[in-house]
């Protein structure tokens, strides 16, 4: 009995069994892969933070004798002192004046050492689309001083795309140094820079999302989501524990949702996504204006500098993310600052103007900086002007105008996006609130409709099989550009007649290539098909095989022309389970092609791909 009993256990070999059915060896490959490339990016996301607050302390505190507002989860590193010297007349020239200078020293760095360094998301999007997951390692530390000389400098620009750059980069290196395919390369990579993200903009969840959605407009990474996901909770996990935790914004409270406000929240949704169509028009016309232009990066971005400085007299929110203003406004400490009331929503709407003009100046020079990170306070800028204005209106209905800030935020930067779902999470996560779900789910939807067929980043393509890392996974895809006039072979094609014998029929197809005969009907032109394996299946009776006519195997005849595609003469092939297919031109068959020409075809093309995608250096 006790035997029996025993025997139920299981035993070494079931453990192996169950393990490789698991595939724990595979899992635990990526677990590790996962952790390492989480430290490593949240190490530098540690090292960036404090880069740029010791300089930004420097530059602000020490020199210019100011004090920049701060959003609640992002205290000062830095003391600020209360010496006679902090409490001298504050020197607002400087401030004016070092955005020029830290983009001109950003832009040297960049133009000197790696020039990709500057293109913030669309660094990595194109190493991951276009270059086999590779991006040099020295784009780490390129990026990392470029970043902190330009945001540190006041530049209205965010930290989010150089660090996922960075962490992009990072996950390259590690894919690198183990020696590790094209698409595992690629899927580490995109692990880095969820890294990155979640870290510096504390949202694990929502950095993980991000980075497998924006890779494409219509489309998910889906493969990439768990290292993506490990890296990113524990890149997140080692900033927290160094930097403290908390969410990025503080908010009034907790949020009340009523049905009534749907309208309201519409409305603004729609004036959200007008305002993130001109900012990425505004965008791209100055980052082209700035290529065509015959100066060079550095110069660039001194004019750019100079001119966020200008738009800094008119109103401070034009220097830096603009954070703290965003925190300003969803819990006002001044009323000299965000007044309440009409005045409101004139400061607000002006702050968002001037942060697109700022961000469109700043990002398209070219240096380092993201545009998300402004996006956030442009599209809560704009929903916290609604909600101030629906207030007035409505004071029954919308009585937390913050809460109109939250919602504005995820729409407008999911429409430009084109990550609706990530930043629904990434908004929650960052004020702490998920009572706002509803209403942004609707804005969201809104906003990404309307804004489909914009794109702020220029690297994104439409789905995974427009993209050369998936090349060759969709093989209808690759050979729906090409013809059957390219593969097919020209010859005279045997075409029997329907009272052929297959005794016969067996005798000619011995002394030829073909696996189907076009049978002929009376007026000369082919009415079906008689195929190789139909007539083989006489060949055991050899007088039923001489009783037995062409017409008793017939199929229906089914033919392409010569400027079908590939992929349609592949699918006629499967629908009929023909080894061959007669080519037809002015109803005359001249050849046929078959499967092997379609496989080698197939085959031919997707290594023409893979040797045409660019390799990059990696020094």
């Amino acid at each position: 009995m006790q035997a029996g009993k025993l025997s139920i256990l299981p035993g070494l070999s079931d453990l192996a069994g169950l393990a490789r059915h698991l595939e724990l060896r595979a899992v635990s490959r990526w677990v590790g892969l996962g952790l390492v490339i989480g430290l490593l990016s949240g190490a530098a996301a540690c090292a960036l933070y404090w880069g740029l607050e010791a300089l930004r302390f420097f530059v602000v505190d020490f020199l210019a004798h100011e004090q920049l507002l701060e959003a609640a989860g992002e205290p000062a590193l830095f003391e600020h002192h209360s010496t006679s010297e902090m409490t001298q007349q504050p020197r607002r020239w400087i401030l004016l004046l070092a955005p020029a200078l830290g983009s001109f020293l950003s832009g040297w760095v960049v133009y000197l050492f790696a020039r990709e360094a500057g293109g913030g998301n669309n660094c990595w999007l194109a190493a991951f689309h276009q270059n086999r997951g590779s991006i040099r390692k020295r784009v780490v530390p390129v990026g990392m001083i470029a970043t902190i000389f330009n945001l540190s400098g006041g530049a209205s620009a965010g930290r989010e795309g150089p660090m996922a750059t960075i962490g992009a980069a990072l996950g390259a290196f590690v894919g690198r140094t183990f020696r590790l395919s094209d698409r595992e390369r690629r899927l580490l990579l995109v692990a880095g820079a969820a890294g990155g993200i979640g870290a510096i903009f504390r949202t694990p969840l929502g950095g993980a999302l991000f980075v497998v959605e924006v890779l494409y407009t219509d489309d998910f990474e889906v493969d990439a989501l768990v290292p993506a996901v490990l890296s990113s909770v524990v890149a997140y996990s080692l900033f927290t524990t160094v930097f403290g935790q908390g969410q990025l914004f503080a908010t009034p409270g907790s949020y009340s949702f009523d049905a009534r406000e749907l309208p309201l929240y519409l409305l603004m949704a729609l004036a959200t996504s007008l305002v993130g169509l001109i900012f990425v028009r505004l965008h791209h016309h100055v980052h082209k204006f700035c290529e065509r232009s015959s100066l060079i990066l550095p110069w660039r971005g001194l004019i750019a500098g100079l001119i966020v400085g200008g738009l800094a007299l008119v109103h401070p929110a034009a220097l830096g993310a603009g954070y703290g203003w965003m925190q300003e406004a969803l819990t006002p400490s001044s009323a000299d600052l965000i007044p309440g009331a009409w005045t409101g929503v004139s400061t607000l709407l002006m702050i968002a103007f001037i942060k697109v003009l700022a961000t469109s100046i700043a990002a398209g020079s070219g240096t380092t900086g993201g545009v998300f990170g402004p996006s956030v306070v442009i599209g809560g800028m704009v929903g916290g002007a609604f909600g101030l204005a629906y207030q007035q209106l409505f004071p029954d209905v919308a009585h937390q105008p913050s809460a109109y800030m939250i919602v504005g935020m995820a729409c407008f930067v999911g429409g430009v996006t084109s990550s609706p779902i990530s930043t629904l999470v990434m908004a929650s996560e960052m004020t702490g609130s998920y009572s706002l779900l509803v209403p942004t789910m609707l804005a969201e939807v809104v906003s990404f409709t309307l804004l489909r067929r914009v794109q702020l980043y220029d690297e994104q393509v439409p789905t995974r099989k427009d993209s050369p890392a998936h090349s060759g996974e969709y093989v209808l895809d690759v050979l729906q550009g090409l013809t059957v006039a390219q593969v097919y072979h020209p010859q005279d094609v045997l075409t029997v007649e329907r009272a052929l014998p297959l005794a016969k029929l067996l005798r000619l197809a011995t002394e030829s290539e073909q696996v189907i005969f076009p049978v002929r009907g009376e007026d000369g032109l082919p009415e079906g098909v008689v195929t190789l394996e139909s007539v083989q299946a006489h060949l055991y009776d050899e007088d039923l095989g001489m009783l037995a006519i062409a017409a008793d195997c017939e199929s229906p005849y089914l033919s392409v022309g010569l400027h079908e595609t590939l992929a349609g003469a592949l699918e006629k092939m499967a629908q009929s389970h023909y080894q061959q297919m007669p080519v037809e031109d002015e109803e005359k068959v001249i050849g046929l092609i078959s499967y092997d020409d379609l496989l080698e075809t197939y085959s031919r093309e997707l290594t023409a791909r893979k040797n045409a995608e660019p390799r990059g250096a990696l020094p």
